[in-house]
């Protein structure tokens, strides 16, 4: 909204006028194009999502996308004392920051590259790093995958329901959990089962284990996982003491 109001002001002051705009926003054949994504599937429906959080793109191909993540990750390593947060968008970063009262100067935005922001961990040499992240994201994590973006995999339905089962859901739960379309319904499913706290602190159990995979035991690592309706999932071991060396 911000920066359409500003192109607006441009054609105003061009223009010298003075009063207000009628502004309709659209894509051509959005509704079909729409279908070829995976928007329906993440509960956007009716066209097509335009823009992300901050409604700028940055065009870069996965090549360049990751080696500007391990070129921002080493820089963040030469200017501190080994320690780095991650998050893997702006919605991360805002929590850590708004919510959670973090200095994320020290951060970095991995997009879906789980697997390769691993590997710069242990090439750069970090001993200690948090990764705060939107449930989304992280679940898909929580199973293992190490690229999280929907054309590459889904599964979040799946992990919830196998945690919610081994947590003591019963079938009619797993039914709903893996008739849902968002996380968020299907946390709203999991807490009147009363589940929640089992089911979110089990999954960062599951997410340290698979980046341990990768990284071995040797640094400290820690994990937030956070929904934008229900806040704060869990919090894993570590990681309150992580966040206190961010503030």
């Amino acid at each position: 909204r911000k920066m359409i109001h500003q192109e607006l002001d441009k054609i105003r002051n061009e223009l010298e006028i003075t009063e207000g705009f009628n502004v309709e926003i659209s894509v051509p054949e959005g509704e079909r194009l729409a279908e070829k994504t995976f928007n329906p599937k993440l509960g956007i429906v009716g066209g097509i999502s335009i823009l992300g959080t901050t409604g700028i793109v940055e065009p870069m191909s996965e090549k360049a996308l990751s080696d500007s993540i391990f070129l921002e990750m080493k820089v963040i390593k030469e200017n501190n004392d080994g320690e780095i947060l991650v998050f893997p968008g702006n919605y991360g970063r805002q929590y850590a920051r708004d919510q959670l009262g973090i200095d994320v100067s020290k951060g970095v935005k991995i997009s879906n590259y789980f697997g390769e922001m691993l590997d710069n961990i242990n090439q750069i040499g970090y001993q200690k790093v948090l990764l705060v992240g939107h449930i989304g994201k992280l679940i898909k994590l929580a199973g293992g995958i190490m690229n999280t973006h929907s054309y590459q995999s889904d599964g979040r339905m799946e992990i919830l329901a196998a945690y919610s089962s081994l947590m003591g859901g019963d079938s009619s739960l797993t039914e709903k959990i893996l008739g849902c379309v968002t996380c968020d319904e299907a946390i709203e499913h999991i807490a009147q089962a009363g589940l929640q706290d089992k089911v979110f602190d089990h999954a960062a159990k599951r997410m340290i284990y698979h980046m341990r995979n990768k990284i071995g035991n040797e640094l400290q690592l820690g994990v937030v996982i956070f929904s934008n309706e229900y806040g704060t999932l869990a919090v894993s071991e570590h990681a309150e003491e992580l966040m206190k060396g961010f503030r």
